[in-house]
């Protein structure tokens, strides 16, 4: 551990301890690993006996993450907090992938922010960010570990159903040794490693799996890039309530002989949500950017106000332009 990460915890540690009311934020579109994350630091602030503020600016997603109740916690989740003293970005890479809240003036800045995104310049007065993590959920298991803050089953269950998700069990590049040790430090606190593979990363409904044929029943290619579109219309025909993909982009990422796939998910205010996947060596994270996203360089994501034509073909314009770039670096 280098002196700049010892400071940081240090200052971490007396921010929390000096807190008896925290706010954890995630990021807008939900994934399992913000709701992993903040779960299991939420849960063991709370054996800690803090106040703990769960604020979630967006739907909860369908599936892809840990419901406490299926472990028997009553955790409630806000949109918005109430007055507190402490407040923690978990997952969120800008400040306003948080949400409208901390746009609103006079809120102030952040105190904490936790995260593993190589495009996060770091808006809190303290930032814990690894880019080389493969979740945050790994950055919060170690953090609890090196504090020494409680950790316990629920808590393991959380944080490494956020593990599993991220890498889509163990299965992305990123995947290193560190993910592994982690997970297994969470397996012996009692967390099951096959039931959160079965139940959280591979589980879906019937109208997920009928959302699912609307996008496989309308994929189209250019050059070397995969690509789908998923309508608001599709959603009611389906069934499907949630607002996102229902992983579908995790699915079709692993398609041969393309170096990227994306997909384009209307919604009902006018905006679309864009995921993009992409094999090494084609950074979609700088893609997103260029659309006020961002991510991972295989994983990102953008929301892009606008008809959807309009929107895809300029995604897919900037998205060719991505891959020709890789194509001749390599």
């Amino acid at each position: 551990m280098n002196q700049d990460k010892n400071n940081v915890l240090t200052e971490i540690r007396k921010i929390i301890e000096n807190a008896a009311n925290i706010a954890l934020f995630c990021h807008i579109r939900p994934d399992g690993d913000a709701i992993g994350s903040m779960l299991g630091l939420g849960w063991s602030l709370e054996e800690m006996g803090k106040k703990v503020q769960y604020v979630c600016p967006d739907e909860l997603p369908v599936q892809g993450w840990l419901n406490p109740q299926t472990i028997g916690k009553n955790t409630r989740f806000v949109k918005a907090p109430e007055p507190y003293d402490c407040s923690v970005l978990l997952d969120v890479s800008t400040l306003s992938r948080a949400g409208y809240f901390f746009e609103q003036p006079d809120i102030g800045q952040p105190d904490i922010c936790i995260d593993h995104h190589v495009s996060n310049s770091g808006d809190a007065k303290i930032n814990l960010i690894d880019p080389s993590a493969p979740a945050t959920a790994i950055i919060v298991a170690h953090l609890i570990e090196e504090l020494n803050f409680p950790m316990n089953k629920e808590i393991a269950e959380a944080l490494l159903s956020g593990i599993i998700m991220d890498t889509q069990g163990f299965s992305t590049s990123n995947t290193n040794p560190d993910s592994l040790r982690v997970t297994a430090k969470l397996m012996e606190q009692g967390a099951d490693l096959y039931w959160g593979i079965q139940n959280i990363l591979k589980a879906h409904s019937l109208e997920a799996a009928k959302y699912w044929h609307c996008g496989l029943s309308k994929l189209e290619t250019r050059g070397k890039i995969l690509w789908t579109v998923l309508t608001d219309t599709d959603r009611v025909h389906s069934g499907y309530t949630g607002r996102d993909d229902a992983g579908l982009i995790d699915y079709l990422a692993s398609t041969e002989g393309f170096l990227a796939t994306v997909l384009f998910n209307e919604q009902n205010d006018g905006r679309v949500k864009i995921s993009w996947r992409s094999r090494p060596g084609v950074n979609v994270a700088a893609i997103a950017e260029e659309f006020g996203g961002g991510g991972h360089r295989q994983a990102a994501g953008a929301d892009v106000n606008g008809p959807i034509d309009d929107v895809v073909e300029r995604v897919l314009a900037c998205t060719e332009k991505g891959v020709r770039s890789a194509e001749q670096s390599s």
